[in-house]
């Protein structure tokens, strides 16, 4: 694996749920810093994906990384965003699927490590804003304007950490909305979400190989 595409597969597993969305044109929710992050005011705009942004420690040798510690998806939702209930078993199988996702992506290129070493890079994500689809509200609105207008959102957080020292190498952020242009997706609560899990891990697949975008200044 190159420098190159280590950093490039960090950005976009940072970005996670937001990618998944990037082509279907819906403004991203605006979501408040959770505080999972220790770099949030550092944090640039990734050009072309400016519901995405990140930073990295200047000098980072991401050759150096062959395995992935991928701990356990965090829940931090800002209460003051959420507009609809949610359980704390959906919350919770929904940080299970989304780590699952990355491993099922990335183990046979980053074997999963089971202890700290030299050549591990720790992955931390949070997931700091979900939306599920109303089902009921869309099957009511295409009978009237015959489309459904209800979408999911969704947030992350994520840190890359040098297993050995702790040192926090790269953060990121990203969020972003459905579209009701997606229909097989509307009509259960979260399988925009869900969808989009799979769609990450594709594009984790295809970003190992690619240059990363350059961060604005």
């Amino acid at each position: 694996m190159t420098a190159k595409a280590c950093r490039l597969t960090l950005v976009i597993m940072a970005m996670g749920l937001g990618a998944a969305w990037l082509l279907a044109g819906c403004a991203a929710p605006q979501v408040r810093p959770s505080g999972f992050l220790a770099h949030h005011p550092e944090l640039k705009a990734v050009p072309g994906l400016e519901s995405i942004s990140y930073w990295e420690k200047p000098g980072v040798k991401w050759e150096r990384y062959r395995r992935l510690l991928l701990e356990p998806v965090r829940v931090r939702l800002d209460e003051r965003q959420s507009t609809r209930e949610m359980s704390a078993e959906e919350t919770a199988r929904l940080a299970e699927a989304l780590r699952q996702a990355v491993i099922k992506a990335t183990t046979d290129r980053f074997p999963q490590a089971s202890a700290p070493g030299p050549d591990v890079l720790v992955v931390r994500a949070a997931l700091t804003h979900l939306k599920p689809v109303n089902p009921a509200l869309n099957i009511a609105t295409t009978a009237v304007v015959f489309m459904p207008v209800d979408v999911g959102q969704a947030a992350v957080e994520a840190q890359f950490l040098d297993a050995q020292s702790g040192e926090v190498l790269a953060e990121a952020a990203a969020s972003r909305s459905g579209s009701p242009v997606e229909l097989t997706t509307l009509w259960t609560r979260w399988s925009q979400v869900e969808a989009c899990f799979a769609v990450w891990a594709d594009m984790l697949r295809q970003a190992m190989e690619e240059p990363p975008p350059p961060a604005k200044r």
